[in-house]
């Protein structure tokens, strides 16, 4: 699940007083009923990078995350999938 522009600008409005922002969350649960859910969502790395650009443009950084967060979604798309085929020999 890709976070809204509007959970972004809230976020990165309130960094300064939480001094850090999520960018990617991820979460894997054991349900009540035996299942495993795996679920993660992120901060588009296109909209991170308009929106930094934007709030601090002389971040030196932005591309590096940018390119962290599509590289760390690339790999949990194939975990993600490694997952399922795991729990359906199960």
């Amino acid at each position: 699940m890709i976070i809204s522009i509007q959970t972004l600008l809230r976020k990165m409005t309130t960094l300064p007083k939480k001094n850090s922002s999520t960018l990617i969350n991820l979460e894997v649960k054991l349900n009540k009923d035996g299942t495993i859910s795996f679920d993660y969502d992120y901060v588009s790395p296109d909209t991170f990078v308009s929106e930094v650009n934007r709030v601090n443009p002389d971040f030196p950084h932005t591309h590096t995350i940018a390119a962290m967060i599509r590289n760390t979604v690339t790999e949990l798309d194939y975990i993600g999938s490694e997952m399922r085929k795991l729990l359906r020999s199960i």
